[in-house]
């Protein structure tokens, strides 16, 4: 029997951390958890996931972007598909692109979560 895909989930908003969560282990999936870009840099070198789910703002801020652009600069997490969930993926869609990213706009039908990530995991 295979090993679940693991995948880590970073968003500071609680809320959203639980739906996607629920979301995730309903589809069989293994989900670890952070709430900050330091938090889930380190978690994803420590034990590099199968793919990252990721908010875009942190404290109001793109920190998402610089947390992208750490990962991928780093051999350990250089690969890991990322999926990017917010609400501003059209405001920051050529930065997002640039850096080779699949986007979910936040509020979208969860199932797009899924369909990004089963996408990504099949090619990858």
């Amino acid at each position: 029997m295979t090993e679940p895909a693991r995948i880590l989930v970073v968003d500071e908003d609680a809320d959203h951390l639980d739906i996607v969560a629920t979301l995730l282990d309903h589809h069989g999936y293994r989900v670890e958890l952070e709430t900050t870009p330091e938090a889930g840099l380190e978690a994803a070198q420590r034990n590099p996931p199968d793919a990252i789910i990721t908010a875009l703002h942190f404290g109001g801020l793109p920190a998402g972007l610089s947390f992208i652009d750490r990962l991928r600069e780093s051999r350990e997490t250089a690969s890991i598909p990322i999926v990017v969930v917010s609400s501003f993926t059209d405001i920051h869609e050529r930065e997002l692109r640039a850096r080779g990213v699949r986007c979910v706009q936040k509020g979208a039908h969860l199932g797009r979560i899924v369909d990004q990530l089963d996408t990504l995991l099949k090619t990858g």
